[in-house]
């Protein structure tokens, strides 16, 4: 489970990164949501990582899915990451949470 959290920090540090680089995050209310996203998807990890069995199981691949809608709307809005990126990014995601769902049906 370690290396998915990992995965979701660094997942979510480069698109913060890309933001910054295509000067998408001046604007306040944006940044803001980002803000928020890194700290929802960052709170699910973290839950995932303090619970046990099942529990941490859906949490970390809600935080996965949950970020694949995340770049969707990064997707249908054009803002802060390219579109090719957030469309591949977001198809990754929900194959990595349908993984984790599907990688230990028995805990």
């Amino acid at each position: 489970m370690k290396a998915d959290l990992s995965a979701e920090g660094k997942v979510n540090c480069l698109e913060m990164l890309i933001g910054a680089f295509r000067r998408q995050l001046g604007d306040p209310k944006v940044l803001m949501v980002e803000t928020i996203g890194v700290l929802a998807f960052g709170a699910l990890a973290l839950g995932a990582l303090l619970a046990d069995g099942r529990l941490a199981q859906y949490l970390l691949a809600a935080a996965w899915l949950g970020h694949g809608g995340w770049d969707f709307a990064h997707h249908r809005a054009n803002k802060v990451v390219p579109r090719w990126y957030a469309e591949l990014c977001a198809v990754l995601d929900v194959m990595v949470a349908i993984g984790i769902l599907l990688a230990v049906p028995y805990l």
